[in-house]
């Protein structure tokens, strides 16, 4: 049985990166977290069939994606951020999730799922391209707790392919995804509150009620600083290659990325 099943009275939301609605969902859950309630973001690639380097809609698709985020954008509050119109690339999610799963466990989850929107909702980058993640998260993994090596020393936030790089991630990922399909694969973003689940809409209906809830006049928050500390946190990006006896050792993927970035 999934382990949110077991769980009573905690929030967990489900959402994918490449979600209008699932970003303003995650900004919903840093004013949760700064009132002090203990919010688990979980990531799931709701669209696995999607290519490896992603999708440029056609007109008629592009239409639609802009129409959602028109919809998004309407169910905003003072101070969350949404772009007019969508990025020009959907990505394929599976690299973005494995990087917040090893991010989860390096102990700067929340940091990661934040540049992950922002990098993808504000400044339009393929956050499906495991070579740009290196480049933009790598430095916050060399931050972290990491205990994986690739992670800790050389900032390398996933595998050539995608995927994640230690095997906790992996469980993570396979055990998120698992739990969300034991709901019913519902609507992203979803959120569980321990009795029921809420998708969509509702889901960021409810999680507005509960920021509502959990906010004091003193405590609320101006709402304009989340990009100014997703900025202040940023740091250039690190390269530091690995010792040739360690690529040797790990194998060839470790060994192809060593190639492609001198």
């Amino acid at each position: 049985m999934p382990k949110l099943m077991e769980r009573s009275g905690a929030l967990v939301v489900y959402g994918d990166f490449g979600c209008a609605m699932c970003y303003l969902a995650s900004q919903r859950v840093d004013e949760l977290t700064r009132a002090g309630v203990a919010v688990e973001w979980r990531a799931v690639e709701h669209r696995p069939e999607l290519p490896v380097t992603g999708l440029r809609p056609d007109v008629d698709t592009r239409s639609a994606a802009d129409r959602a985020v028109a919809d998004a954008r309407a169910l905003g509050r003072p101070g969350e951020r949404l772009p007019v119109a969508g990025p020009a690339l959907v990505p394929k999610a599976q690299a973005a999730v494995s990087a917040y799963a090893e991010g989860c466990g390096a102990e700067v989850g929340d940091e990661i799922r934040r540049l992950l929107f922002t990098a993808y909702w504000v400044d339009g980058i393929d956050i499906g391209n495991p070579e740009v993640l290196d480049t933009l998260l790598g430095g916050t993994f060399m931050r972290g707790k990491a205990t994986s090596e690739p992670l800790r020393e050389w900032g390398f936030a996933v595998t050539v392919t995608g995927g994640p790089i230690t095997t906790r991630a992996w469980r993570l990922t396979r055990d998120w995804n698992q739990e969300w399909q034991a709901l019913g694969c519902p609507e992203l973003p979803s959120l569980w509150d321990g009795t029921r689940v809420q998708s969509g809409e509702r889901a960021l209906m409810q999680l507005a009620d509960e920021v509502n809830q959990a906010q004091t006049p003193e405590a609320a928050p101006d709402g304009a600083d989340l990009r100014a500390k997703v900025e202040s946190e940023w740091r250039p990006p690190t390269t530091v290659h690995p010792p040739a006896t360690w690529v040797s050792q790990v194998g060839d993927p470790w060994a192809r990325t060593l190639r492609m970035s001198r």
